[in-house]
């Protein structure tokens, strides 16, 4: 193809002038337009081109600072974590070394504490058999017919000053049996003696604290407690027995007497009486305290009677009831079991008061308790009544009084508990309590004056 371009380009040239003038032209006009265009289209193109390049370039190195700070910062904290990353890990290993330490602590703290408890244990152990020991010692010499309490005084006690000096009469209501109805009668005889005028002291020595809860409200029965106004305070007391009991007394609403209240925690009061006094610890003789508070003059003297709920066994509280009491009443219902109960009773306070526990105690009577709904007793229930006198009598050795003024077993009694209404709120109840304390009153006025026997202290005055 190039020799045929060759041989044109020989034959134009050898040919017309004209024809060699036009193709020089066309050449020219040629190489012309191919450089305007150059000008015209590349060239302007380039410029255009080249200050985009450089905006380009420009932006791009901001961005390129802007990226080199942020590696910057990035840089920097990474050196910053790093540098925590050290602390915490220096942290991590005190904590460790702590722990360590502590963990082999903890171990030796449970180590020694197995061997406390071990330790303990053994204690408990054989402290506890040593106090079922003497809890066996105590019940079989409290089964000896009271020969336990019967012991002679460790310790100075007050001395017995008589009702027949003047002072109020102190009576304990008291039967070995339970549920004969020992709490109502003290706090129904009350309730007669009050609204009869009469200033009445009432104490409950029953741990189930039965007469706290019938004579009192229950927000008195709070106020009781959160003072801890309680029977065992005085009965442990090192100070002065009559200002105490002026200071556990509550007032009985709506009358002019008082209450000595109980709680359950006398019973863990009564143990702790009577193991000091085993062992020889207490100060004072821990069966004469309510004698030493009740036979002081301020504290006997500002009442007409004083009536004691007694449990129905010889515990600490009740012995010093019999300590301080100058008569019994003792009430019971007609079946066997309470029948028996009543030979029983006089049979231990014969042996109290030939003894020295407490020789001035007497025998005021027996009430009959919870008869048939009718005035008079049936067949059996007299045949009952009658087997009590001979027993009360064989036993006592002595004959023992009787009240007429039986009571029956009416619903005006469980009315009572529930209500707290006592005699003095009850018209048939009040009746019925007010020929029994007129009945008690006459009673304790013939004893009295048969009584030629002059009063006896049983030791040494405090």
């Amino acid at each position: 193809m190039l020799s045929d371009i060759y041989a044109f380009l020989i034959e134009m040239l050898q040919g017309d002038p004209h024809v060699l003038a036009a193709f020089i032209m066309g050449i020219v006009v040629t190489a012309g337009g191919i450089f305007a265009a150059y000008w015209l289209f590349i060239r302007g193109r380039i410029v255009p081109d080249a200050a985009a390049l450089q905006f380009q370039l420009d932006h791009s190195r901001h961005t390129s600072a802007a990226l080199t700070s942020m590696v910057a910062e990035r840089d920097t904290k990474i050196h910053q974590l790093s540098q925590d990353c050290v602390t915490l890990k220096e942290q991590v290993a005190d904590i460790d070394a702590q722990l360590t330490e502590t963990t082999a602590q903890l171990g030796k703290v449970k180590k020694a504490g197995r061997r406390l408890r071990r330790k303990a244990i053994r204690v408990r152990d054989r402290y506890r058999q040593q106090i079922n020991v003497i809890l066996e010692q105590l019940k079989q010499m409290e089964l000896l017919q009271g020969k336990f309490w019967q012991q002679p005084p460790k310790a100075p006690v007050p001395a017995f000053s008589s009702c027949a000096d003047g002072g109020a009469p102190i009576i304990s209501t008291f039967n070995l049996k339970g549920g004969v109805g020992k709490t109502s009668l003290t706090a129904h005889l009350a309730a007669a003696l009050w609204s009869a005028g009469k200033k009445v002291l009432l104490v409950d020595l029953d741990y189930q604290a039965s007469l706290t809860h019938l004579v009192l409200s229950p927000e008195q029965v709070k106020d009781v407690h959160h003072a801890g106004k309680y029977v065992q305070r005085l009965l442990k007391t090192e100070g002065d027995p009559a200002h105490e009991t002026w200071n556990l007394l509550t007032p009985i609403a709506n009358t002019n007497s008082y209450l000595l209240a109980a709680h359950e925690s006398l019973s863990d009061a009564e143990e702790e009486m009577k193991a000091r006094w085993l062992m020889g610890t207490s100060k004072r003789e821990p069966r004469y305290a309510l004698r030493a508070a009740l036979h002081s003059e301020a504290v006997r003297g500002k009442f007409d009677y004083i009536l004691i709920d007694c449990p129905p066994r010889l515990s600490t509280a009740c012995v010093n009831a019999l300590t301080a009491s100058d008569f019994l009443l003792v009430p019971t219902q007609f079946d066997k079991t309470s029948r028996d109960a009543v030979g029983r009773l006089c049979d231990l306070m014969r042996h109290f008061v030939d003894g020295a526990l407490c020789p001035d105690l007497r025998i005021l009577g027996i009430v009959g308790n919870m008869s048939y709904k009718t005035p008079s007793l049936t067949a059996n229930e007299k045949t009952a009544w009658d087997q009590i006198k001979r027993d009360a009598k064989d036993n006592w050795k002595s004959a023992v009084y009787q009240f007429k003024r039986h009571l029956p077993g009416i619903k005006a009694f469980a009315d009572a508990s529930e209500t707290r209404k006592l005699a003095d709120q009850s018209p048939q109840l009040g009746q019925l309590f007010a020929e029994l304390s007129r009945e008690m009153i006459k009673e304790l006025e013939k004893t009295l004056s048969k009584s030629q026997t002059p009063t006896r202290a049983v030791a040494t005055p405090i």
